[in-house]
């Protein structure tokens, strides 16, 4: 046996030993995240909406989710959305309970923000001191009513126009070896770990985290269009 092969053998025995997955001797960190959608029945959960009126002026926003039901492994996850364009009209942040909203209920945050700049704007649900139960899926919407420039000096009331984004979020605790692989891993590994294993939000939360700390690292904005482009959203 030759010494490279036999230090790759010692290297998988040490992992066996300590009764961790196999999968924990790679090293994640600095791999591009991965997103695997969650087995469910891919019936597509994101919206965006309204301002049917043709007007290049129309201002858009996005809540960055997948198509389908995106998870969080977080009972107060951290949602992010963003906006091309500065909107100057107040924009209103809901989420709500499926079974609430069919059964009319309050929703669980219902916040309006007075105006919005251009950019990418995060939202912590620690912030707003709301958490979201196990097992329960809810729906988070955007939305602002507007007014095209053509129609805002026009005599009487303009008719606003609503423009909206709206996904799914389901929280579901991470089983014990996932917990256990985010709490050994490199803060540069978890975007792609929670990636795998279809923790959407988690993963992109994971990586705007390090775009924080380090905003002109080439490789975090490179990971980050490409998660992005794995749903559609760039």
């Amino acid at each position: 046996m030759n010494k490279t092969r036999f230090l790759q053998l010692a290297t998988l025995l040490s992992v066996l030993a300590c009764g961790l997955p196999p999968v924990l001797a790679e090293n994640l960190a600095g791999e591009r995240p991965l997103y695997v959608p969650p087995d469910v029945d891919g019936k597509p959960d994101r919206l965006v909406g309204g301002a049917s009126r043709s007007s290049s002026a129309i201002p858009q926003l996005s809540v960055l989710s997948p198509p389908t039901m995106g998870l969080t492994s977080r009972s107060q996850p951290v949602l992010y959305w963003s906006v091309p364009q500065a909107i100057e009209t107040p924009v209103k942040i809901i989420i709500v309970g499926f079974m609430d909203r069919v059964n009319n209920r309050p929703p669980l945050l219902e916040i309006e923000l007075p105006r919005v700049r251009a950019g990418t704007h995060r939202l912590a649900l620690e912030d707003h001191q709301v958490a979201l139960q196990p097992g329960t899926k809810y729906d988070w919407t955007l939305r602002f009513d507007w007014i095209p420039p053509e129609d805002r000096n026009a005599q009487g009331s303009a008719q606003p126009h609503p423009v909206m984004s709206r996904a799914t979020l389901f929280y579901k605790p991470a089983p014990p070896d996932l917990a256990e692989q985010v709490r050994q891993a490199e803060p540069e590994a978890l975007p792609a770990i929670y990636a795998q294993a279809s923790y959407w939000y988690d993963s992109l939360a994971a990586l705007e985290t390090l775009l924080e700390q380090h905003p002109e690292d080439p490789r975090y904005l490179e990971w980050r269009s490409a998660l992005l482009k794995q749903v559609a959203l760039e």
